[in-house]
């Protein structure tokens, strides 16, 4: 889009990105196994009708039972390495620096790290305005932690790429070996969708 002679930089998409130009045959193969598990656990809906609530009847945490955190943990790293290598502008916030070739090294080894080594913390807003839409992945400190957060429709999944451990009001949604997992129910207004919402507003009203 074009307004006065100049275009609107800012990209927003509501569908997936992906270069097919960063894997070879033999990584795609590794790949594929922890790709079709990912989609099978993230694929499945889930709503508010499955949230464990507070006292006053508010959405906390929707269980997940019998994840394999083995083949999810590399899926997720798998996924994260992907957009640290893509050339594809929407991926370039993604910055794992010396943990690049760490992700890579235990994702050849097929080889799932301890939960702390990378917590995955999940979350969801229950009460989505523009449901499905796949923002771009960005970088954000949680309590002085550092994440990377990969989103997918109604989902977003930080995982720490920090030496130091997950802040302590989270440990609950780090994602664990053989226990129940749970995906933490944000408000919408404390969600990191509404940035990119306003953010694309006034893009819109720039262009208008």
């Amino acid at each position: 889009m074009r307004a006065g002679g100049g275009s609107v930089q800012t990209p927003y998409h509501q569908a997936g990105v992906a270069d097919p130009a960063i894997l070879c045959e033999e990584c795609e193969r590794k790949f594929t196994e922890w790709d079709t598990y990912g989609f099978e656990v993230f694929s499945v809906p889930r709503g508010e009708e499955e949230a464990i609530r507070s006292s006053d009847g508010l959405p906390l945490v929707i269980p997940i039972d019998d994840l394999n955190y083995e083949v999810l943990i590399l899926f997720l790293l798998s996924v994260l390495w992907r957009a640290s290598v893509c050339k594809i502008d929407f991926f370039k916030a993604v910055d794992l620096g010396h943990y690049e070739k760490q992700i890579l090294d235990l994702l050849w080894r097929r080889e799932a790290p301890p939960p702390g080594q990378y917590s995955v913390i999940m979350g969801t807003s229950l009460n989505q305005r523009y449901p499905n839409v796949i923002l771009a992945p960005d970088r954000h400190r949680l309590e002085g932690i550092l994440f990377n957060t990969l989103y997918l429709p109604n989902l977003f999944i930080n995982l720490k790429t920090d030496r130091r451990n997950a802040p302590e009001v989270m440990q609950l949604g780090v994602l664990q070996p053989r226990k129940t997992n749970y995906i933490l129910c944000y408000p919408y207004d404390r969600s990191p969708y509404p940035r990119f919402f306003d953010g694309m507003k006034r893009e819109i009203g720039r262009v208008e």
